[in-house]
């Protein structure tokens, strides 16, 4: 383990786990298992060396362990991230109380331990989860060293400027993956997603989407759209990997397609096809970017790039 995230859940963890997923790192974010020994009390002696094939963890309960981690792995680097406190308790309570109540320890062991070990309780409440925030930033930038750990407010802007030079990587092409759930789940999202695209694809080009199909086709007018992946104009479910996809891709430029169009739906695509996404980035412009879609022009590909694409034994290899 080289990353330690010590920043409690509704602080950009889920932006964070994105971003060291697309630096090429392996995360591990919200551990539901390989502490299970600690927080259920099974041993009184708990051994910590338990990420030995990850390169991070984020998230509860794992951050609330940081010294105890820090001993196992001494080299690894820790990220705090924080945000303004009245955001945090708005999330955390929508959060706990509306979209992931906890009803018993009977039916919910593990939420129910970990919510009580980390915050006192199950459920949220102001004036607790309030302190029990303030207190662990406070601690975790006092016992720390220095050295080892960066504060990111990734709900303000911070991203690839701060988190980069901190691990020693270079700052990638593609936007930092600002993660912003309430957003994504405004019911109006998928009227502007597709006032988004309507303005961004031109009258009568073909363009891939990928949304899980649910956008309709008969929403772009006179536009021509294949989903992703794509078998005789219908929707044929998830690619097997990277390989699959970046090839689908190319066979779909030679069907005409200009432009590639992400919606929020699918942009999970962004983290777990970590080759396809770096993919797009090194050989498409990005035309436009926002909370709910993503556009690359397909129609300006990269002569070095097409180079690399031959010399890997890429899609264009025939």
């Amino acid at each position: 383990m080289k990353v330690l995230g010590v920043g409690l859940s509704k602080t950009g963890t889920s932006s964070l786990h994105s971003a060291l997923s697309l630096l090429g790192l392996k995360s591990v974010h919200n551990d539901d298992r390989r502490l299970n020994a600690v927080i259920f009390g099974a041993t009184a002696a708990p051994d910590f060396r338990v990420y030995d094939d990850v390169d991070a963890v984020l998230d509860i309960p794992s951050a609330c362990f940081y010294e105890e981690l820090l001993a196992a792995y001494p080299e690894a680097k820790c990220i705090l991230t924080v945000r303004s406190e009245d955001e945090w308790w708005a999330s955390i309570e929508r959060h706990f109380n509306s979209k992931t109540p906890v009803e018993s320890e009977e039916v919910h062991p593990f939420k129910w331990t970990v919510r009580n070990f980390v915050y006192g309780s199950s459920t949220a409440k102001e004036f607790l989860f309030r302190k029990r925030y303030r207190e662990h930033n406070e601690r975790a930038q006092a016992r720390i060293p220095g050295s080892k750990l960066l504060v990111m407010d990734i709900s303000a802007g911070d991203g690839w400027e701060k988190l980069c030079p901190f691990l020693g990587e270079p700052i990638p092409p593609m936007p930092f993956p600002h993660r912003n759930p309430g957003v994504e789940e405004d019911p109006t999202h998928t009227r502007r997603a597709v006032i988004d695209i309507d303005t961004v694809i031109p009258d009568g080009a073909t363009f891939i989407l990928v949304d899980a199909d649910m956008l309709p086709a008969s929403s772009f007018g006179d536009r021509r759209v294949f989903p992703f992946l794509e078998r005789n104009g219908e929707y044929w479910g998830l690619p097997a990997d990277d390989a699959t996809a970046i090839e689908e891709l190319h066979r779909l430029r030679r069907e005409a397609a200009s432009h590639m169009v992400f919606t929020w739906t699918s942009f999970w695509w962004l983290d777990h096809y970590v080759g396809l996404t770096r993919y797009l980035w090194s050989h498409f412009p990005c035309l436009f970017h926002n909370e709910r879609i993503l556009v690359f022009d397909l129609q300006h590909y990269s002569k070095d790039a097409l180079m690399h694409s031959r010399r890997q034994g890429g899609p264009h290899k025939r």
